[in-house]
């Protein structure tokens, strides 16, 4: 109901839905992507639970969770415990995009949702 209303904003978490997937929620594209974009129509942000909790940090360097989070259909990554590890994914995200690991496509349409938030929250 929400998403058909318009709501702007969703937080993917760091929780697991073995029936949906074995990855953390924010990691899986099934969920990210699937469910909450394709399955309940959502056409607004989706935001990370933080990237730098201990079981995301788990799945690796603050690149690999970025580029995992990404992947799933993340269109804003938060690191709000570490500035350090929020720029080594932001550069770790460039690269990966100027080398075509990521798809560019994707991130231009995760910019337009999100530049079309800040908008709307500008009015």
């Amino acid at each position: 109901a929400l998403a058909r209303a318009g709501i702007g904003l969703v937080m993917v978490s760091t929780a697991r839905y073995p029936a949906l997937d074995t990855r953390a929620a924010l990691f899986s594209r099934r969920i990210a992507t699937g469910e909450l974009r394709q399955t309940t129509g959502f056409s607004g942000v989706s935001i990370t639970d933080d990237l730098d909790t201990t079981s995301a940090a788990a799945l690796g360097s603050p690149a690999a969770r970025a580029l995992a989070a990404t992947r799933a259909g993340a269109d804003l990554l938060l690191f709000a415990q570490s500035q350090d590890d929020g720029d080594r994914a932001s550069r770790a995200l460039a690269a990966a995009a100027l080398a075509g690991r990521v798809d560019r496509g994707e991130l231009e349409r995760a910019a337009d949702r999100v530049l079309a938030l800040r908008r709307r929250l500008a009015k």
